[in-house]
């Protein structure tokens, strides 16, 4: 795990070797990102574009549910791993809210298999992925007995997907289309911007920066 501190991560070695012509299986999946990438020289900072792509997805999947669900933290604490190219490996993220805190995990470095957890005071939410939710659990909070009483009974409250993750948002643009209307209730501007920022701010905390973060 240390080592990958110091080296490329997988994906950045990834678009390296396909940049310079070597066969990889992210050639074959990503033909996108190399068409764009062969329109640049295979010097630095030929990755930066995907870099910042993957930071921003990332934060994104992790930041984002939690300013729908809660709105703008009122601090922001971050600490990471940045790797010797300059890109972020992994982090840890803590916002304050009045009277609660969130903390968000990211990497690019391993996967994590935990599930999201809402705590509070009557018991705990489980949500399988916090970006593409398909299982809700709640645990009702077991009575003090010093971890000696029963295990808190697990009850199933999410609702299944119907159809594909992506319908519901292809529907909603459609709608957005057909009602006139440039703003959804349910991804809204406020709520975009507000992540942007967040994402912004955790860059400059952890000291990751990209060649267009210095263009005039």
């Amino acid at each position: 795990m240390m080592n990958c501190c110091c080296c490329e991560s997988q994906q950045e070695a990834w678009i390296r070797e396909a940049a310079e012509g070597k066969p990889n299986r992210f050639r074959k999946d990503n033909p996108r990102v190399i068409d764009m990438l062969e329109s640049f020289d295979c010097t630095p900072p030929y990755v930066d574009i995907e870099r910042a792509r993957y930071f921003t997805e990332s934060m994104k999947q992790t930041v984002y549910p939690m300013v729908a669900l809660f709105g703008r933290p009122l601090e922001v604490e971050a600490q990471g791993i940045v790797l010797s190219s300059g890109a972020d490996g992994q982090g840890a993220v803590n916002f304050r809210y009045e009277g609660m805190n969130a903390t968000v995990l990211y990497s690019k470095i391993a996967n994590s298999s935990l599930p999201s957890e809402i705590q509070g005071e009557e018991g705990n939410l489980l949500l399988d992925a916090i970006h593409t939710i398909r299982d809700v659990a709640y645990l009702p909070r077991p009575a003090a007995a010093s971890g000696r009483g029963d295990a808190p009974v697990r009850h199933s409250v999410g609702l299944p997907l119907e159809k594909d993750t992506y319908y519901y948002e292809v529907a909603e643009f459609i709608d957005l289309i057909e009602q006139g209307r440039i703003e959804s209730t349910v991804n809204s501007h406020e709520n975009s911007l507000v992540t942007m920022e967040i994402i912004d701010q955790v860059r400059r905390q952890l000291g990751v920066s990209y060649p267009a973060d210095r263009l005039p």
